[in-house]
């Protein structure tokens, strides 16, 4: 049961910004999103969760129609999203941010055990980080079907990244189908299966990770560059 996006339009501001956009995020890989900053990688993001409103298209999990359903709907169906900036309720501790993501918080602690530690630590003290893993482990909770995630390794050390990046691999693994964005070209090719490029809110590229690493130009997606 693949999660598709077709045909999808979303404006913002009275502005278009994806246009005609058709991916699939398959179950059991790595599916990555490239792009440059502006392209519209956020708003697919914020879309398929729910959190922007369809122009025109369709977005589906398998047999079910997530178009134009509200997020908590969304994330009752098996589709959980990280948006870009490690968004965490910074007045609440570890522990209550988990118990509001869902009741089954074991997923999350079992990708994460570190978090036990600190379940009564307020979030808004954690390190960006800390904030990014209980984002994640937040998105975990009920083990979703599919895992949208934004930006990992934005404003992150390289060996936080490399604490985070086994859990991705392993959800993957267990079956889900993650949709990866992610600032480093490098480590997005190296972890996806497949990869679709957005430019201006136009898919303008997919394939295989060989296979696009190949057409790339450094000028358009340079080492570091996201959005």
């Amino acid at each position: 049961m693949t999660l598709a996006v077709r045909d999808l339009r979303v404006s913002r501001g009275g502005r278009e910004v994806l246009h005609d956009v058709t991916l699939d995020v398959p179950p059991g890989q790595i599916t990555a999103l490239l792009g440059a900053n502006g392209a519209g990688k956020s708003t697919l993001v914020l879309t398929v969760a729910g959190l922007l409103p369809v122009t025109a298209g369709s977005i589906t999990a398998g047999d079910d129609r997530l178009t134009g359903l509200r997020p908590e709907r969304v994330r009752r169906l098996g589709v959980a999203a990280v948006p870009e900036g490690h968004r965490v309720l910074r007045s609440l501790t570890v522990a209550d941010n988990l118990r509001v993501a869902g009741p089954d918080a074991t997923p999350a602690l079992e990708a994460f055990p570190e978090l036990r530690d600190l379940s009564d630590r307020l979030a808004g003290a954690l390190s960006g980080g800390q904030q990014q893993m209980l984002a994640l482990a937040q998105a975990m909770v009920g083990g979703p079907r599919y895992l949208l995630v934004d930006e990992l390794s934005f404003g992150l050390a390289p060996a936080v990244v490399g604490r985070l990046v086994p859990a991705l691999v392993a959800l993957a693994e267990r079956g889900a189908g993650v949709l990866l964005i992610e600032q480093y070209t490098r480590l997005a090719l190296e972890l996806a299966e497949r990869v679709h490029v957005l430019d201006r809110g136009h898919i303008t590229m997919h394939g295989t990770p060989d296979e696009v690493r190949g057409r790339l130009h450094s000028a358009y997606l340079g080492e570091g560059n996201g959005g």
